[in-house]
């Protein structure tokens, strides 16, 4: 019964890049956006075989931020499980 939302602009754009919101640790730190197929291709093109791939949420609670509940509903993260195949000694 819980929709959620969010919006992505510039997915297509990688490079640098900081939160407006100088509170956070993006406006602080800022952070490096890369595409999901540019992880997977990267992985393959070096001779990786995908075993796995999860994006894990949090679980369920009472949480003392509606931008914390939210994430319940949305991944953050992305976990990749990959064992490299290639004979080129990497």
């Amino acid at each position: 019964g819980h929709f959620t939302a969010r919006t992505i602009s510039h997915y297509a754009v990688e490079g640098y890049w900081e939160s407006d919101n100088k509170q956070g640790i993006r406006g602080q730190v800022g952070a490096y956006h890369r595409k999901l197929s540019t992880y997977l291709n990267g992985l393959l093109e070096k001779g990786f075989t995908i075993q796995r791939v999860v994006e894990p949420s949090l679980t369920s609670g009472d949480y003392d931020s509606a931008v914390i509940a939210a994430q319940v509903h949305l991944p953050s993260v992305m976990v990749i499980e990959a064992v490299n195949t290639a004979d080129d000694g990497i």
